[in-house]
């Protein structure tokens, strides 16, 4: 049971150890033979131990179990011992539970897996938990993006959003990701009987599905993968962690937030963000100047569309900046997590080969009642192929958590979480959770059948987060991997080779996202063949 604490008790001991140790280092308070700067030293490491171990108490002090965290590092030494977020993430629910507490650096995060609360957190209550967890992506020009925005102005900009996600921009995009599949197809043909990397397959088709629905550029990264936007798209994106901007960030939030703002640093390229500004900018006029800019059939007509409309009606539309913000926030987001998706189910159709024929068989004979095409439509009712999908979402979330800021104190089934405090939801954890899930590690498609109770519940499976705040672009995501997956296995097998390693051996990255150290390699065979 959480109990109510006034933020104040802690100023009030700061002061009193100010106090404390100004009296202390005065000459009468030090015997002779002990020289200050020893006792200067001595009280500067007590201060130091004391700031850097003071805020570990938040979660012993109301009752809340949860790992017992270093001075100054936190969970750094767990995180390293256990390799990451998945592995230490997984062995926290197993031992403290479905609530737990813990902290990012000094930060004080309620773990909640208990899918009850997640329901009052997410959808019920979802008016005091708005707010994302935001880290890094506070500067320019991700600052207006979507996932940083708060409150009344996130809640603007997701209304002007939602229309270019709805199932009929979706078939109008769908021709555009179409065409994207079929160049995936034809590269991957290229590798018949070969062992191959899959994921830089997947990557490519991503990488032009995202460069025409978002951008509307057609760039065949297939057969041109040095093209100037694939250059600048995987740059741009490609942190390096040792950078000192990223490490002033993570550990003085607080201070480097307000600097990046008011001296315009981005931990951004300046190169590659030029040439996104750029490439916005001529398409935004070209959309601009059209009677009718949906003639496009991409994002950023949708834009123009809903900017159009809300001007119509005396509101405010999307800025250039705000516009630049979401399509680099929506290719961040779906970029590397819809690429590794589709990694992940080829791995798992390798492996359960006869899952892989009962999609394949689904696949060629709704095709064939289509008159031999693969529609849009056709992919809602390919119900064994989503269940794939489904699974490989389960066991490899694409991302790990996702946060939620407590913007009004409020009590959740008795834990009362104030004001200020991240809640984090393990997706992970719920997607892996015994009690939830019978056999959780073994790749199961037919639990997600109707009928099935295993994993039953709203709140147990999270890939794309739950109400309000859930993931945007999940349909487009959705499309874009059943679609391609559809075409692959119509033109395709996936074989395991010699050295593909099995699930329960996958070695992850310490990343947030699911992904994996070392690259999972497949036979190609053709159908025909």
């Amino acid at each position: 049971m959480l109990t109510t604490k006034s933020s104040a008790s802690f100023y009030r001991f700061k002061k009193q150890a100010m106090q404390i140790i100004l009296s202390r280092i005065s000459t009468s308070a030090l015997p002779l033979h002990v020289p200050r700067w020893m006792v200067c030293a001595a009280l500067g490491a007590a201060v130091v131990y004391i700031y850097g171990s003071w805020p570990y108490r938040y979660w012993k002090k109301r009752g809340v179990k949860g790992p017992t965290m270093v001075p100054i590092l936190g969970d750094m030494l767990r995180f390293v011992k256990f390799g990451g977020f998945r592995q230490m993430m997984l062995a926290d629910l197993q031992e403290f539970g479905r609530v737990y507490g813990t902290y990012f650096m000094r930060r004080p995060v309620l773990v909640v897996a208990d899918p009850d609360m997640l329901k009052q957190i997410c959808i019920k209550r979802s008016e005091n938990f708005t707010d994302r967890g935001t880290l890094g992506n506070e500067t320019y020009p991700m600052d207006k993006g979507i996932l940083t925005l708060k409150g009344q102005e996130w809640k603007r900009v997701r209304s002007l959003m939602t229309p270019a996600f709805s199932s009929g921009k979706m078939k109008v995009m769908f021709p555009l990701v179409e065409q994207s599949a079929r160049q995936l197809c034809d590269s991957l043909l290229k590798a018949e009987g070969s062992v191959v990397d899959v994921k830089a397959y997947f990557t490519n088709f991503t990488m032009d599905a995202v460069a025409c629905t978002l951008f509307g550029l057609q760039i065949n990264t297939q057969e041109n993968p040095e093209n100037e936007f694939n250059r600048n798209g995987s740059e741009i994106f490609n942190f390096d962690f040792r950078n000192w901007k990223i490490w002033l960030l993570f550990l003085l939030p607080g201070i480097s937030v307000p600097l990046f703002k008011r001296f315009g640093i981005s931990l951004f390229k300046q190169a590659n963000l030029n040439f996104f500004q750029d490439v916005i900018s001529r398409a935004l006029v070209e959309r601009e100047a059209s009677v009718n800019c949906d003639e496009y059939r991409d994002f950023l007509a949708a834009m123009v569309t809903a900017r159009r409309e809300a001007e119509q009606q005396g509101a405010k539309g999307l800025s250039e900046h705000e516009v630049l913000a979401q399509s680099l926030t929506l290719f961040l987001a779906g970029f590397e997590t819809t690429s590794s998706a589709l990694q992940f189910m080829a791995f798992f159709l390798a492996w359960n080969t006869d899952c892989q024929d009962r999609a394949y068989k689904e696949v060629a004979e709704a095709k064939a009642q289509n008159r031999g095409s693969i529609t849009y439509e056709c992919l809602q009712g390919l119900t064994f192929l989503n269940q794939c999908l489904d699974e490989t979402l389960r066991l490899c979330p694409p991302a790990l958590f996702t946060d939620r800021v407590c913007t009004e104190t409020t009590v959740i089934n008795g834990y009362e979480v104030e004001k200020g405090v991240n809640v984090r939801i393990p997706i992970v954890s719920i997607a892996h959770d015994p009690e939830a899930w019978e056999n959780p590690e073994v790749f199961n498609p037919d639990r997600f059948a109707r009928g099935s109770t295993d994993g039953a519940g709203l709140a147990h499976f999270l890939p794309f987060g739950m109400g309000p705040r859930s993931c945007i672009g999940m349909r487009l995501a959705q499309m874009e991997i059943r679609k391609a997956m559809a075409e692959l296995l119509l033109a395709v097998e996936f074989r395991t080779a010699p050295d593909t390693k099995p699930y329960e051996q996958l070695d992850y990255k310490a990343t947030t996202i699911s992904a994996v150290k070392e690259p999972i390699k497949l036979r190609i065979l053709s159908r025909k063949a």
